[in-house]
């Protein structure tokens, strides 16, 4: 027995099977015994494993699939009651005692005894005899002495077969995080770490099927056909459309890892299809691809969900808590990676943008072109980008998608108007309940309208909307609030070279020009609509009186305005200080002269 012991301590560093085949070697030599049989016990799944896992010793005949201990047979029966003496077997009534193993070995004794540590059962040993035989209270004993070292044997066996799959696994995952990282931040590398993940998913968690599907939280949208690896047995099979009573559904509304021991007895795995699915094969997946096991990860990285990998297993699989923590390690690795990847590409979609501000002209191509990629960026059906009018104080739909363009809001009003007078991004989650909402889209549920601000200076509000409820958040705002940036530095940019391009046209005017009064006419025509004014005027300095005489205008006949004596009104003020004067609102200001009823503001 110590020698057998010293033997089993050798073993348990290498395959299970080795030990169990010692095991009945060891059990012959010790008690004389013609034959013995190891059927190893699954705890998890309350079976015994299958016959390619029995070892055996003295057999006649190879064992049968048959052979498996079932629920109910004599195998149950000894693991219920610890163990079984028969010493003669022809006395025996019992139906668990006929037919099958033991008359096809002509065994007429034996004893079954189940390997135990502590509570937990981890197979049954039979020694058996194919003569009568008396099991003598010292042979029991020895028995029982060798059961004990057997079950020590076979429980660290599966310890150390344990520890050592996690570390490799582990192992395998340390080399595997950096590799995503790495990929994630390269060109095209969303399509590349998905592949990768995939891949290393296979091997790191030893699945015989991978399959891993894309999700976009803020369109509620599955990227379509998922990535897949592993060899199937109906590989023209793509998932095309998800269907509400696929489990996938159940795995992103639950935001929790689900895993399938019997993938085969779960009815959400096997059941008939609920809706019609035209083209596709009647059985489920786990069905026609023989899974036996399966493990279902939303893949989350703080509150998005961006994806959901299936591990998938054609041999069973009990799922441990050290194989599910490896399992949802790398899933979290895997997640992170997405994010990054997908942050990657939108960085870039950004500076996509950029270069367009500083290489595109034309504000019509460019605007459009910015709106087309926030709609794109945001997972948007319909958006405009609304222009300030200061003139009417509206805000003018003029660039739009999925909408009317050429419509306006008044200043203040609806949630675009509110955007524009807070300067404030302005979110709502279902615009059904919200008083300020203006329809344009019947269809919209959700809206996103951002001012669209140079300094302080409002130069329009970017609109987004959706036609799904609270499609937006926190981060659909700081990136619309981007976009927002781009789109008034894209205007003012564009309106900036159109006033360089009009002053150049002035110059090459005033310098063509001999004749001084025809000269001043054009500098005032030109002043005037460059600025974007209704009318205009010079004044020159009558040098005898210092009065200011208007002779030159636009929009107005100069010599129906009054001379401006010299230090008064904002004429005056501006000789007077030799710099610009601004007034917003003439109406405010005390001893304004007033030239024309209509005039606003003053320049």
């Amino acid at each position: 027995l110590l020698d057998i012991g010293d033997e089993f301590g050798r073993l348990v560093t290498g395959k299970p099977k080795l030990v169990l085949k010692e095991i009945v070697r060891g059990a012959c030599e010790v008690t004389g015994a013609d034959c013995a049989v190891i059927y190893p016990y699954d705890a998890a799944r309350e079976e015994f494993y299958d016959i390619e896992s029995v070892a055996h010793h003295g057999l006649k005949r190879p064992l049968e699939l048959k052979d498996k201990p079932r629920r109910r047979g004599l195998g149950a029966y000894v693991v219920s009651q610890g163990e079984v003496v028969v010493s003669n077997i022809t006395q025996e009534d019992h139906t668990i005692f006929k037919g099958g193993f033991l008359d096809r070995e002509d065994i007429k004794a034996f004893m079954g005894i189940a390997l135990k540590m502590g509570e937990r059962v981890l197979g049954i040993l039979y020694v058996d005899f194919r003569a009568l035989h008396e099991f003598s209270e010292e042979e029991q004993n020895t028995i029982h002495l060798f059961a004990h070292q057997a079950a020590i044997a076979i429980d660290n066996s599966r310890l150390y077969q344990q520890a050592n799959t996690r570390a490799e696994a582990l192992k395998r995952l340390h080399e595997v995080g950096p590799t995503l990282v790495l990929v994630s931040g390269a060109p095209g590398s969303l399509k590349n770490i998905l592949k990768q993940i995939v891949q290393n998913a296979r091997r790191v968690l030893g699945a015989d099927l991978v399959d891993l599907y894309q999700y976009i939280q803020r369109r509620d949208e599955y990227v379509l056909p998922p990535l897949q690896v592993g060899k199937r047995y109906c590989p023209s099979v793509r998932t095309k459309k998800i269907y509400a009573d696929d489990v996938i559904c159940t795995i992103i509304e639950n935001r929790l890892p689900q895993y399938f021991p019997e993938a085969q007895q779960e009815s959400i795995l096997t059941q008939p299809f609920t809706e019609a699915r035209p083209g596709a094969p009647q059985a489920r997946f786990v069905v026609r691809e023989s899974i036996r096991s399966t493990a279902a990860v939303p893949l989350i990285v703080g509150t998005e969900v961006v994806g959901v990998l299936f591990a998938n297993y054609r041999s069973p699989q009990t799922f441990p808590q050290p194989q599910r923590e490896l399992i949802e390690l790398f899933a979290s690795q895997a997640a992170i990676a997405i994010r990054n990847a997908r942050l990657f590409e939108q960085r870039r979609a950004l500076q996509d943008i950029a270069r367009d501000i500083t290489r595109i002209l034309n504000k019509e191509d460019l605007l459009q072109r910015i709106l087309a990629r926030s709609l794109e960026l945001l997972g948007c059906e319909a958006g405009s980008i609304a222009l300030w009018n200061k003139a009417t104080n509206q805000l003018e739909f003029q660039y739009a998608i999925g909408k009317e363009r050429g419509l306006s809001v008044p200043f203040g009003e609806g949630l675009i108007g509110t955007a524009a007078a807070t300067g404030k991004p302005i979110c709502v989650g279902d615009v059904t309940k919200d008083p300020r909402y203006i329809k344009h889209v019947p269809e919209t549920r959700s809206e996103l309208d951002v001012p669209m601000l140079i300094g302080e200076e409002l130069i329009g509000v970017l609109n987004v909307e959706s036609t799904r409820y609270n499609a937006f958040d926190e981060d659909s705002e700081e990136l619309a609030v981007v976009l927002a940036g781009q789109a008034a530095v894209a205007l003012h940019n564009v309106a900036l070279f159109q006033q360089r391009a009009a002053l150049g046209d002035i110059a090459r005017d005033i310098v063509s020009e001999l004749d001084r009064d025809a000269l001043i006419q054009k500098i005032i025509e030109r002043s005037t609509v460059l600025i974007g004014c209704e009318t205009g005027a010079v004044g020159l300095v009558d040098p005898n009186t210092n009065a200011v005489i208007y002779k030159y205008g636009f929009g107005l006949a100069a010599e129906t305005l009054q001379p401006i004596p010299h230090g008064k009104g904002l004429t005056g003020k501006a000789i007077a200080t030799g710099k610009p004067v601004r007034v917003g609102n003439v109406r405010k200001v005390m001893g304004y002269i007033k030239h024309l009823p209509s005039t606003k503001s003053e320049l």
